[in-house]
């Protein structure tokens, strides 16, 4: 059975805070992004499934559907990148980590964005457009600054790519003001970003958690693999923007899923599974391959559909992979032993077994759709919930080991 561990330092003295920027929760970028990355995951599914059934409105002009959506894709999962990336950048760079009234800001348009969207129905939608937009230029430009100050060309594709998840929030929100006829391409684009940025982060960092975490060197691995698997998600990337419903965009999308499972291979995917902070991040990057081999089947109108393709990449990948990066990285980075506790893992069987109802049960039963939306949506919740049970007071204190952070 996993314990968890935490570190104490009795014989330190340490300083109680004396401004807002103080607190703990704004000394890394991690800690409020992943709470209010959380929170909303626990939050916006719940209410999804009373919307649902209608028995609540939400969206205004956008709509239930375009509500959920985009709180999804834009809310929950660019809180997570946000977090994640204003804490590894500093470290990718070697220059200071943005804290304290700086990030408290960053943060705090995040959150005005959620309660614009939320609010959306009772205020005119071109100020929930203007508060909603903020946030991703915003954080394009405060990743570019220490990446260009230290020259670090490794990095500097995710500002073009942050950059690219602004433009496409601006075209969901110009479509739904009218402004732009757009159609599904602002949703597919996010996406898209996201499922690149992932392709990008979880070749970085999911092979040396599983070096680091299991002591041996995994298999050896191949650059043309692994940048192939980039560059073929890049292009099916591309290719959904250009050509949404070609056969093109299809067979692109099932050689992209291809090549990311077999990047697996060299990441110890098999080794992983003693070990719940690993075996998350390995179940969650295999359903980057299935979503794209999904996707590919259905824009090619084969055996499954668009809906079924898109929650494999969204509850199962983005999912999986966002819980999975967010208790490792929050226990590292606050000092504590990289041990999950059993809660976390019976929150990470939660998720898995929530993608698994909304992608497989609607794909070979689709009768019983409804039973499974229903399912999916009170697995995902009671998982974030007991996320957040274990992790809240993680995020709100100090380091374990007494160290800034």
């Amino acid at each position: 059975m996993s314990h968890f561990v935490e570190l104490h330092f009795p014989d330190r003295e340490v300083a109680a805070p004396k401004t807002f920027g103080e607190l703990p929760i704004w000394a890394c970028g991690f800690r409020p992004f992943f709470f209010g990355g959380a929170l909303l995951a626990a939050l916006s599914i719940s209410l999804w499934l009373f919307v649902f059934f209608g028995g609540v409105q939400m969206g205004g002009a956008a709509g239930p559907m375009g509500w959920h959506i985009h709180e999804m894709i834009f809310g929950f999962t660019t809180a997570i990148i946000a977090g994640f990336l204003l804490t590894a950048v500093p470290k990718w760079t070697r220059t200071p980590t943005i804290s304290g009234s700086k990030l408290a800001a960053i943060f705090g348009l995040w959150f005005a964005g959620r309660v614009a969207m939320a609010a959306a129905a009772v205020i005119p939608y071109w100020i929930v457009f203007a508060v909603d937009f903020l946030f991703l230029p915003v954080l394009a430009v405060a990743i570019s600054m220490p990446i260009i100050r230290s020259r670090t060309a490794r990095n500097l594709g995710f500002v073009p790519l942050l950059a690219g998840l602004a433009a496409a929030n601006a075209l969901f929100h110009l479509n739904i003001l009218g402004v732009l006829s757009t159609g599904s391409l602002a949703v597919d684009a996010g996406l898209g970003i996201i499922i690149v940025i992932i392709s990008i982060i979880g070749g970085r960092v999911i092979p040396f958690f599983t070096v680091s975490r299991l002591g041996h060197a995994p298999l050896k691995s191949y650059r043309i693999i692994e940048w192939g698997a980039v560059g073929l998600t890049v292009a099916w990337l591309v290719s959904l923007l250009i050509w949404p419903t070609s056969m093109a965009t299809g067979v692109m999308a099932l050689i992209a899923g291809a090549a990311n499972m077999i990047r697996m291979h060299s990441w110890g995917s098999f080794r992983s599974f003693g070990v719940p902070l690993l075996w998350i991040l390995h179940i969650g990057y295999a359903f980057v391959g299935l979503g794209l081999i999904l996707f590919g089947l259905a824009t090619l109108e084969i055996a499954t559909t668009r809906s079924v393709a898109l929650h494999a990449l969204t509850t199962g990948a983005i999912g999986l992979l966002c819980l999975g990066m967010m208790a490792r990285v929050a226990l590292g980075h606050s000092g504590r032993a990289l041990q999950a506790h059993k809660v976390t893992v019976a929150a990470f069987i939660l998720v898995v077994a929530a993608a698994a109802v909304r992608v497989f049960v609607p794909w070979l039963a689709p009768a019983v759709y409804t039973t499974a939306v229903i399912a999916s949506g009170i697995l995902w919740t009671a998982a974030w919930v007991l996320f957040l049970g274990i992790y809240t007071p993680i995020l709100f204190r100090r380091r374990a080991d007494g160290r800034s952070g």
